[in-house]
């Protein structure tokens, strides 16, 4: 039979992740199990195999870790946000503040830090790895808020953008103008903390390597209850999640309880850098893929997690611990304690007396300072007294083997101290006959191995930080990064506002226009918040400028900061006191000053805080020294008698050129007084022209007022005959025959029309005449103010010292449109002597102009 191939699983899929899983357990075993075994020896547990020869114990391995731990961890670190360049500006250095701030805060009130670090130096020593684990945790709550809603033709709402609401929507209120608002839940960020976990030893996996640098993916379990798993996937993810996971220690019973209840579910999240995904999975579940993202946070190393191993294998990641190493010589320690215990118990002051004197030796041995009677003392003397009555038991054989015991033991454990790097001089002690120089140079080269691990530690710490140090630029609120480092009380003493240039002068000595505007303290303060806040969200730049370390976390020594801040301020006045006569004396020296003492004051501790102080300070100085440098190269002053002459002849100079230009001003004065005589004078002229113009008008129009009345009176004369004619007609037409009543009574009626349409046309003329009366009234009401508007221009061209170019003056029109009557025209003109005269004739054609 052929032997078939089996599928091969592909890479990246959920069984091959739940493989990877499984085989990265299975070569941990032997690194889980050590880590164990070096617990339960730490907590002093007796039911271990390699110690069941050692009933009595000295549990050194607990003191060797106590004696370590402080040394890798005594107190809370101190955030320090560094630029890996010394070099790009004050907003760089602000925002490195600002950020330190923000870590140093999350550090202090997110989470507790020193329970963090305490419990991951423990593992570090117990089992030979740490992993602390970076995280974003925000908080949310729902909220109402009021958004305009458009109903569409079917009766549903969607948004401006066209997105249909699948909820139902409340309090839905019609605003002014026909906009419909609604209410909707929404999801409001209230809170977010940047927190890190200590991940258990037997937690940890990654894919199997040589080196750190050949890791395709790191990852750690996690154990989710049924709310953290729904806020973590959401519901309809979580119910698919297997919550069968317990603690070791209530297992059995939990297997002999009949009633079932929820346990937590086994997750394992995934950062694969090969795929730059991250996964979240499960072993025991039906569907094993829960999650499938991209990473939610661009870390630096990729990976939110910092490692720490101890004694790496070459050819392997997996850690082998100092337990595994040391475990020999503890053993050999325990057991010595053992035989030391036993040998103890054997050196006892046991003896055998003669019963004779049993009753006198058993008095003597009950208290102290007591007399005892002795019978027959004479004869007891003979036998020998006491000594000869008494034989103790000989103890000189163990206490020899208790002396050697106790010289192995201590041989054993100055072996263990050496190896583990816990030597006297850690612990405080010397010997006597040592000076303080051997005590240093032995403390030096002695403690190198020591110092190796406490710097592994550090940077492992300082990765761990920098991760938080990620997650806050990226994540947080920009409004509360600045609050919490106090953006404005930071970056107001460093900003430096120079005096705003003077205005540009004319040749007279007055300045052509105001001075250029100059930025405020507050705006510069808004622009430099906007630029720290772009470097902190650039993942480029941050990552190219800032690094994030962390002070050694060994106890403070306080008079050591002390002397460091002495130093930094005695290194700051040696170097103005030196640089300052420098300066005065060679002035473009001062650029290079405030560029050495920027790069020298950063070396210090605490220095970069007061970086942008000293900047602004050195800026002014460095103004300072320019005007004096300017000052300098100015040409010395000149005699002061020549400068007495040469002002005389100055104010001669100027006197002169004042004489000239008061006879040339009263000169244009003149021109301009005449040529205002003459405007004044055609000005009368044209006034009085139009004065007489516009009474005679009126007289024309009065006259055809008078004119048109006198021909309203005639028609009404010829009407009031017609009307007679008419009552005649009527009396004559009583005899008549029925025709000529009807004739005589269409001829009344075309009379009476006629009557009625001359009465239209005389109220038409009458309106008519009134608007052109009105119109001749603004006309002249028009001119008046013309000629008051050209009065003052006058006026004012009088009043002015010096020549204003003439004004062209147009000649004044007037045009007058007189109404004519629908059947006369009237004519308005001159005789050759200049007078007006009027003509009223009757419009023979019948037409309206």
């Amino acid at each position: 039979m052929k032997k078939v191939a089996k599928s091969l699983v592909k890479k990246y899929s959920p069984r091959w992740w739940k493989q990877q899983i499984t085989i990265s357990e299975d070569r941990r075993k032997r690194f889980i199990q050590d880590s164990e075994e070096s617990i339960r020896v730490y907590n002093a547990q007796k039911q271990i195999d390699s110690l069941k020869d050692a009933q009595r114990r000295l549990n050194v391995w607990w003191y060797c870790i106590n004696t370590l731990l402080p040394a890798y961890y005594s107190s809370t670190p101190k955030a320090e946000v560094n630029l890996r360049k010394r070099t790009g500006g004050i907003p760089y250095e602000l925002g490195s503040i600002i950020l330190e701030r923000n870590t140093q805060y999350s550090m202090d009130c997110h989470f507790d830090f020193d329970r963090i670090g305490y419990n991951a130096a423990l593992q570090f020593l117990l089992t030979g790895q740490a992993v602390l684990w970076a995280r974003y945790e925000p908080k949310f709550e729902t909220v109402f808020q009021q958004i305009a809603v458009i109903q569409n033709e079917d009766g549903s709402y969607s948004d401006g953008n066209g997105n249909a609401f699948t909820d139902e929507l409340e309090d839905i209120t019609e605003a002014p103008g026909g906009l419909l608002l609604a209410s909707v839940k929404v999801e409001q960020k209230v809170s977010e903390r940047a927190v890190l976990d200590v991940v258990q030893y037997n937690d940890y996996f990654c894919s199997d390597a040589r080196n750190e640098a050949e890791i395709e993916w790191q990852a750690r379990r996690a154990f989710l209850d049924r709310d953290q798993a729904e806020a973590l996937f959401g519901e309809e993810k979580a119910e698919m999640l297997s919550y069968d996971s317990f603690p070791e220690v209530i297992k059995k019973e939990i297997a002999r309880n009949e009633d079932k209840y929820d346990g937590k579910a086994e997750v394992f999240e995934i950062w694969c850098q090969a795929t730059n995904k991250v996964y979240w999975i499960q072993k025991s579940g039906d569907q094993i893929l829960i999650d499938e993202t991209e990473p939610p946070i661009k870390f630096e190393k990729f990976y939110p997690c910092s490692v720490i191993r101890q004694s790496l294998d070459p050819d392997s990641v997996i850690p082998v611990s100092d337990y595994a190493h040391v475990k020999d010589q503890i053993l050999e320690v325990e057991r010595l304690t053992t035989r030391i215990h036993a040998v103890t118990q054997a050196i006892r002051t046991n003896f055998a007396y003669d019963s004779a004197m049993g009753q006198t030796i058993e008095q003597i041995f009950q208290d102290d300072l007591k007399g005892v009677p002795v019978n027959n003392w004479t004869s007891s003397q003979g036998r020998g007294g006491l000594a000869a009555a008494m034989n103790f038991y000989p103890v000189e054989p163990f206490i020899n083997a208790l002396n050697v015991l106790q010289g192995a033991r201590q041989t054993a454990l100055q072996q263990l101290y050496e190896t583990l790097k816990v030597s006297d001089l850690l612990r405080g002690t010397s010997e006597q006959y040592k000076s303080a120089t051997a005590n240093r140079l032995e403390n030096q080269w002695s403690s190198l191995g020591l110092i190796v691990r406490q710097n592994m530690f550090t940077k492992f710490v300082s990765d761990a930080i920098s991760n938080l140090g990620t997650i806050i630029a990226e994540q947080f609120d920009d409004q509360r990064i600045l609050e919490i480092a106090d953006a404005d009380e930071l970056i107001a003493p460093t900003i430096y506002l120079p005096p705003p240039p003077p205005p540009p002068m004319g040749p007279d000595g007055m300045p052509l226009g105001e001075p250029p505007l100059m930025p405020d303290l507050g705006q510069m303060v808004e622009i430099t918040k906007m630029q720290i806040l772009g470097i902190l969200r650039d993942n480029k730049m941050r990552n190219y400028r800032i690094e994030i370390a962390s002070d050694s976390m060994i106890a403070i020594d306080q008079q050591q900061q002390q002397q460091e801040g002495v130093n930094l301020i005695q290194t700051a006045g040696g170097f103005f006191d030196q640089m300052r006569g420098l300066v005065d004396q060679y002035p473009p020296l001062a650029e290079f000053s405030i560029s050495f003492f920027q790069n020298m004051i950063k070396r210090f501790k605490g220095g970069k805080e007061i970086d942008g102080i000293f900047t602004k300070a050195l800026q002014q100085i460095a103004e300072i020294a320019k005007a004096k440098e300017e000052a300098a190269k100015q040409p010395p002053p000149p005699d002061p008698t020549m400068q007495e002459v040469q002002g005389r002849l100055q104010i001669a100079q100027i006197e002169a050129q004042a004489r000239l230009q008061q006879a040339q001003m009263e000169a244009n004065d003149r021109a301009v007084r005449s040529q205002i005589e003459v405007q004044n004078q055609q000005l009368k002229a044209q006034r009085d022209q139009l004065d007489a113009q516009i009474s005679v008008q009126k007289q024309q129009a009065d006259e055809y007022f008078k004119q048109q009345e006198l021909a309203l009176a005639q028609q009404e004369v010829q009407v009031k005959q017609s009307a007679v004619q008419v009552d005649m007609l009527k009396v004559q037409s009583q005899a008549q025959s029925e025709s000529d009543k009807a004739l005589i009574k269409q001829e009344a009626s075309q009379m009476q029309s006629i009557i009625e349409i001359q009465k239209l046309e005389l109220e038409q003329m009458r309106m008519r005449l009134s608007e052109s009366e009105k119109l001749m009234e603004e006309r002249r009401l028009a001119s008046e103010n013309q000629l008051e508007r050209i009065r003052l221009s006058m006026e004012a061209i009088q009043t002015r010292p010096t020549e204003q170019p003439k004004q062209d003056q147009k000649p004044i029109v007037i045009q007058n449109i007189i109404p004519k009557a629908g059947r006369r025209k009237g004519m308005i003109g001159t005789d050759d002597m200049g007078n007006t005269t009027l003509s009223i004739q009757d419009d023979e054609d019948g037409n309206e102009d």
